[in-house]
C-alpha cells in the first residue's frame, strides 16, 4: 500500500507526513494575507512580493532574472508583473549599455511608499510566533534553518542567504562567528537573510555539513 501524505490515515501512523503536512497549512496562511493584501491594494500578490522585496534588498541586483530567481518564478511572468508596476508608476526601469535586455528596477517615490505600508502584510502570523517561549523559539528556528538548507540542496529552494551557507560564517562545538563582521554570534544572531552573504562553493557546502549538527 502507497503511503501519501495528505491521507489522514497514514498520518496517524506517520509523524514526517504530519509535520509535512503542518508546513502546509502554515503555507496556506501566508497565501491568505497576501490575498487579502493583494485585493485591498488592487495589486497581484507576486507584485506586493517584488515591492517589498526590492524595498529591503536595494543591495541585490533588482532585475528580472534575480527577481525570477528570488520568486521561483518563471521569468516572463516577472517581466509581466513588472510592466504592470511600471505602468501604475510603482517602479522604474534602466537600460544598461547598449542591451536592451540588460534592464534593472529601482522604486519610484510612491513605490516606496506603497512597499513601506505593503511590508506589513504579514504582522497578524508575527503576533502569533511571538506567543512562543524564548527557549521553544530559539528551537523551531533552528529546525526551520536545516530545513531551508535541505530543500535548497534538493533544487526545492532556489536563494538562501543564510549565515549556514555563508562563506564568512564558522562554527566550532557550538560556537558561531562571523569572519565579516570579526564577532562571535548567539544562535539567535543567525541570519536567514543577509545583506552581506557570499555563497559558499560546493566543495566548501559539503564539508560544512558534515560539521553541522545544531537541533
Amino acid at each position: 500500500m502507497a503511503n501519501y501524505i495528505f491521507d489522514p490515515n497514514f498520518q496517524t501512523l506517520s509523524l514526517e507526513s504530519k509535520v509535512v503536512t503542518g508546513l502546509g497549512r502554515i503555507s496556506e496562511a501566508f497565501r491568505l494575507v497576501l490575498l487579502r493584501e493583494a485585493q485591498t491594494s488592487n495589486l497581484t500578490p507576486v507584485q506586493i512580493q517584488i515591492l517589498v522585496f526590492m524595498k529591503f534588498h536595494n543591495n541585490v541586483a533588482t532585475n528580472i532574472h534575480a527577481l525570477s530567481d528570488e520568486l521561483n518564478l518563471p521569468l516572463i511572468d516577472i517581466y509581466n508583473e513588472a510592466s504592470d508596476l511600471i505602468d501604475k508608476s510603482l517602479i522604474a526601469k534602466k537600460e544598461i549599455g547598449d542591451n536592451h535586455q540588460n534592464v534593472t528596477f529601482s522604486l519610484t517615490a510612491r513605490g516606496k511608499m506603497a512597499a513601506t505600508k505593503l511590508s506589513l502584510y504579514a504582522d497578524k502570523i508575527l503576533s502569533q510566533v511571538s506567543n512562543f517561549q524564548k527557549d521553544d523559539l530559539e528551537k523551531f528556528y533552528g529546525y526551520i534553518l536545516n530545513l531551508i538548507l535541505e530543500l535548497q540542496k534538493n533544487d526545492l529552494l532556489s536563494m538562501n542567504r543564510m549565515c549556514l551557507c555563508c562563506k564568512h560564517f564558522s562554527e566550532n562545538e557550538e560556537k558561531y562567528s562571523c569572519t565579516l563582521l570579526e564577532k562571535e554570534l548567539e544562535f539567535k544572531e543567525l541570519r536567514i537573510d543577509c545583506a552581506e552573504h557570499q555563497p559558499l562553493n560546493p566543495y566548501e557546502e559539503k564539508l560544512k555539513s558534515k560539521q553541522r549538527g545544531f537541533y
